[in-house]
Formats: structure tokens, sequence, C-alpha cells
């Protein structure tokens, strides 16, 4: 059985890749000199970043040279070849995708900053159901495209150059910059703030947005099949990589768990890049392991390249980093003996990472504000109300599920790696709720899985099938009483949203208020509605009218907003009728307390209430309607 497809590009001879690497490292230099793109605020900085792609990018080209790192030398799984099974769950996930494709555009954090496609798409949003719509169909057509492509890539013993432009060309003229959720033209422009804001993110991340973009349009099919994708080829991986130490029923089995894990689903119709970082995370584990039975130094090299440019696409790759030096920790158990030869090419291969450590304000520690205390204080309140908490507890439970029978039932390498990286992410990568840990989730949800599934045909074995089967049944009913349970406006159903024209749209609400909206829904009437502003989803002097499910009636003002002064938060009030403000107190408080006392002397303000703590807390600040319907806003 073919486990492996070969790159061979004829013609392709060393000289031609000496060009190659050359090119590459003159792109890297230049895109690290344009200040825009970095945001550099100290010279000493640019300096600095400029020395680091300089000395790295050198040190990868030398050391490509030096283990003789060529094209026909990049082997990776076959992409559909190992199952048809696997093959069909795909199919399921590509159709899932596509149904919930029209429906859930993302707003929230710095989706803002890197997925420019929702400031675009929050204008064209309908809500004509999941079948009455032809975007689904049109949709589902993009993908199955996708899926033969990937299909005859599968088929053939060697890549066709031609194969790939000609589906990427069959995708194109599907967009053909056309917006699938509803038949509408689109012509706009790629703004300004697309550029500065997109280039700042890893290199990788910013050239899928920059040309998806530029070759079709704002096409939303096109960017989030771009998703679906990976996470496909990231199940299939796992398969390759779980079948060689846990055999083919629980391979196939964790493959197709992973792939309809509610993270993937979550992740696979969003406009982020975390599939990418997912796979080739994953392709970087499943060369490691490689190394670890061939023994040969390029599939070590390889699989730090490959991490490469995971972190390339998103940093908390960074997570797996730790994993490389693990490994050399357990072949020397082994007395396997490692090189300096060996852990310079590690050493190289990772090199591309550091730069964008050092990038301003972009430190991993510091965007991220990996402190244990912050993650146990908010973890009992936030996560247990939104989503990525959800996918969290979903995770955390597979875990701890599974590890006790995977240690002490099958000691092996892989069961070593993947605790090592469990181990490191709960020690020492965690983060702020309203940051959104479960981006930390995915480099080990793949590992966690398989340690589960692997628990779960050991107990299988020990209590008989019936039992298992009562037990997981039983576990079903409870996830779904417990998502009954948490009210509409926390599970992140629909929200009817208007722009100043009352023009109805569908949006998802930012999941950091989640936690306010769910004490404002026990403490306000139900014949209310809610309005909500926030940058990532329309501009800064626009304001949205969001219905929850209860009928609660809530201003959200974020820092990205342009309510600065007591005047804006009294004309507001106003104007916009609300019967709850929302201010999130994290990072500068956009509303000062003398700014509140003035707002209260007018009568506005009944009582002000605090929920959460740190850069959680958000303050609830409970309007007076009746004096605010009867005054115009004041003069300041």
């Amino acid at each position: 059985m073919r486990d492996r497809l070969t790159m061979d590009v004829k013609g392709f001879n060393e000289r031609h890749f000496d060009l190659v690497i050359l090119l590459a490292l003159l792109y890297l230099i230049v895109y690290s000199l344009y200040p825009t793109y970095l945001a550099f605020e100290t010279t000493l900085e640019h300096v600095l970043i400029i020395l680091f792609v300089l000395l790295h990018l050198s040190g990868f080209y030398a050391f490509a040279r030096y283990y003789d790192l060529k094209p026909v030398a990049f082997r990776i799984p076959s992409p559909l070849e190992p199952n048809r099974w696997l093959t069909l769950a795909a199919l399921g996930y590509l159709l899932l995708q596509a149904v919930a494709m029209p429906r859930v555009i993302p707003t929230g954090g710095d989706v803002a900053s890197h997925a420019t496609i929702n400031f675009i798409f929050h204008r064209h949003i309908n809500n004509a159901g999941l079948f009455g719509t032809p975007a689904v169909v049109k949709v589902a057509a993009v993908l199955l495209i996708l899926l033969a492509l990937l299909y005859c890539i599968s088929t053939v013993d060697q890549v066709n150059p031609a194969l790939l432009l000609g589906g990427v060309f069959v995708v194109g003229l599907l967009a053909l910059r056309y917006d699938m959720t509803t038949g509408e033209q689109m012509r706009a422009s790629m703004p300004d703030y697309f550029i500065s804001n997109v280039v700042r993110f890893p290199p990788f991340a910013a050239l899928i947005y920059i040309f998806s973009t530029a070759l079709f349009g704002y096409s939303e099919p096109v960017i989030l099949g771009i998703q679906s994708v990976f996470f496909i080829l990231s199940s299939i991986v796992l398969y390759n990589l779980a079948r060689q130490y846990r055999g083919e029923t629980v391979a196939l089995g964790a493959a197709v768990v992973f792939l309809f894990s509610p993270i993937s689903i979550f992740y696979g119709h969003l406009t982020y890049i975390e599939p990418a970082m997912t796979f080739f995370m994953l392709l970087s584990t499943y060369y490691l392991f490689q190394y670890v039975q061939s023994k040969e130094v390029s599939e070590l090299v390889l699989a730090s390249i490959l991490l490469s440019a995971a972190f390339l696409f998103k940093r908390p790759a960074i997570v797996a980093t730790p994993l490389l030096l693990l490994s050399v920790v357990y072949l020397n158990r082994h007395n396997w003996t490692i090189t300096i030869r060996d852990l310079t090419g590690v050493y190289l291969g990772t090199a591309p990472m550091i730069p964008w450590l050092y990038v301003s304000n972009k430190y991993v520690w510091r965007s991220y504000d990996f402190t244990p205390g912050n993650w146990l204080s908010e973890s009992a309140f936030t996560y247990l109300f939104a989503l990525p908490g959800q996918v969290t507890v979903f995770v955390s439970a597979l875990f701890l599920v599974g590890l006790p029978v995977a240690v002490y039932s099958e000691r092996d390498a892989f069961t070593a790696y993947s605790i090592g990286i469990i181990g490191i992410f709960y020690v020492f990568f965690t983060s702020d709720a309203w940051l959104g840990v479960h981006r930390f989730v995915l480099p080990y949800l793949p590992f966690v899985i398989v340690i589960a599934v692997s628990a779960i045909s050991v107990v299988k074995r020990s209590v008989g099938t019936q039992q298992l089967n009562y037990a997981v049944g039983g576990l079903v009913i409870l996830v779904i009483l417990s998502q009954l349970a948490i009210p509409p406006a926390i599970s992140g159903s629909m929200y009817t949203v208007s722009d100043q024209s009352d023009t109805p749209r569908d949006v998802i609400a930012e999941y950091r208020y989640d936690l306010a909206f769910q004490y404002v829904d026990s403490t306000v009437a139900e014949d209310q509605v809610v309005i909500s502003l926030h940058q990532a989803c329309c501009p800064p002097h626009r304001f949205y009218l969001r219905k929850s499910g209860m009928g609660r009636s809530i201003l959200a003002i974020t820092p990205d907003s342009k309510v600065e002064s007591e005047a804006d938060l009294a004309d507001v009030i106003v104007k916009r009728e609300a019967d709850v403000v929302l201010i999130p107190v994290y990072g500068n408080t956009i509303i000062s307390e003398q700014a509140l006392d003035s707002v209260n002397q007018y009568g506005y303000v009944d009582n002000v209430t605090s929920v959460g703590n740190g850069r959680g807390t958000i303050r609830i600040i409970h309007v007076n309607k009746t004096v605010a319907a009867s005054t115009t806003s004041p003069q300041y």
C-alpha cells in the first residue's frame, strides 16, 4: 500500500532550487524591512529584526545545501489514499460546513486584524434558511470540487502542477468575485487597513488572505474552503500517524472524531488560519516519528522546517517547539546518539520562527498573556458560558478519561509525545478567557483524541461493548442537557442585527460579553432589544441593534468604538434607548469614573454592577429609561 507521495517536478534542477531559495530570502528581507508591515516602534527593534531575519534565513539556505534538501526529498502522506471511510467522513464534513457557511460570520477579538472578509460581508449576510437559499448549493459545489481535486491528487504517483492549477482555476471560475451568500457581485477594492493589519501576523497567514483576495476578491467560499481542506488533510495525516502506533481501528476512529470535533467544526467555517497551523504541526509530528524509526537526520530536519511553517501560519504553534527537545531526550534514553549535526539542523529548521517572536507589541508571551493565574481565575466564569469554553471542557474531559488508561496500557513514543505536548500546554501556555484559549487547544487536540480513543478500545475489551454504549449514551444526553440549559445569548445562537437603516442582518455576538449578557438576561425585562457596538464587523460610527434570545437591551462599548467621553455616552443612551450599557475594564478604560459621574447627574444611571475580575471585568450600567427618554442629549 502506497503511503507517500513524492513531489517531483521535471526540469527542476539544483540551480533552480538555489534560485528559489535566494528569491525567498530576498522576499522575506524586503518583507521585514517594510515598516508598515511590522509596525516597529523603535529603531533598535527595527535593526534587531533585520539582523535576525538575515542571520536565520542565511543559515536556512546554508543548511538546506548542507543536508542536500531538494524538492524530491519533501514527501507528504498521500492525501486520500488511506481509507474509504475517512474519505466519506471528509465528504460529510464538507457538506456540513457548506450548510453552516452562509449562516455564520465571526466577529470578535483579533478577527478584524486578519480577516477583513468580516468587514465586507457584514452588509450582505441573510437569514434565508438552511435549505431555502441557493448559497448552500453554490458553496457545496465549490467544496465538492475541492474534494474531487484532492481525490485526483491521491490517485496519481506524482504531483501534476497542471492539475493543481486547473483545480484552482475551476474554483476561481465558480467564485467570480461573487458573494455566494447573497448573489451580489463583489467589486470592492482591498481596504487600506487590510495591508497594514494583516501583515502584522506571521507571513504565511498574511499571504493566504492577500493572494486569495487578489485572485478571487472577497469571496467567502474560497477562504473558508481553504480552512476545511486543511482540516481534512490534518485528519488524514493523523490517521497515517496513529495507524503506525495504535492500529487501523483506533487511527480511523481518532481521525473521524478529530474531523467532527466541536473545535474542527467551529474553525472550519471561520476565516481564521488555525487549520493550516494544525496541518503543518501534524505533518511535522509525522516526520518526527519517521525519524524515530529511521534515524535519518533529513526526517528530523524536515520536521523542524514544517514546525516553522506551522508557526508562520499562527503563533500558537510555538507550544510544540519544546517537543523536539523531548524527542531528543526520549531517543537518548534508548541509547540513540544525537549529533551536533542533528541539533544544528533542528535549530536552523526552527530559526524562521525566531524573528517573529520579537516583532514590536507582538511578543507571544505579551500578546497572549501566558499566566496560569489568569486562566484559573476566569475558567470558572467565562469559559463555561461560551463556545471556546465548551470546546476546552470537551478536550480536557477526553484527556482526563484517556490519559490513565493510555499511560498504563501502552507505553511508547506516541504516548510520551502526547503527554509532553499536553503537559506543556497546561503548565506554561494558558491564556485569558477573552482571548480564546481554544486556539491553543488545536495543537494538542489530535493527540488527546488518539489517547482517548485508545483508552476507549481498552475499556471496551475490559467491560464489554454494551456497557460502553450505555456510558457513551449517558454522556451524550448530559452534553445535550447542558447545552439546553445555557441561555441562547450564551450558546452562540443567531442574533438579529440592524444598522442605522434597520436592515436585518445576522451576526455572532462577541463571546467576551457573554458573561455580562447572561447576567443582564436575568435582571432586565423581556420586551427590550440589545444594542451592540463592535469594530470587528462595522465601522466605529455605526451602531448595531442586537436582539438576544431573551430579548434584553444592551449597549456594548468596546475600546475600538468612538464612545470616548461622557458626552458620547449620554448621546448614545438617549438616541439609542439602551437599557443597559456594558463597558469593559481591561486595558485603558474608555469611560472614566468622572465621566460616569457626569452622566449620572442627569439621572441616566440607576446603578453600576461589575462582573468578573481582572482583564475579564465588564462594568454593567443600568439606565433609567424614563429620564433618558424624556430628555435630549446634554451639551458639554
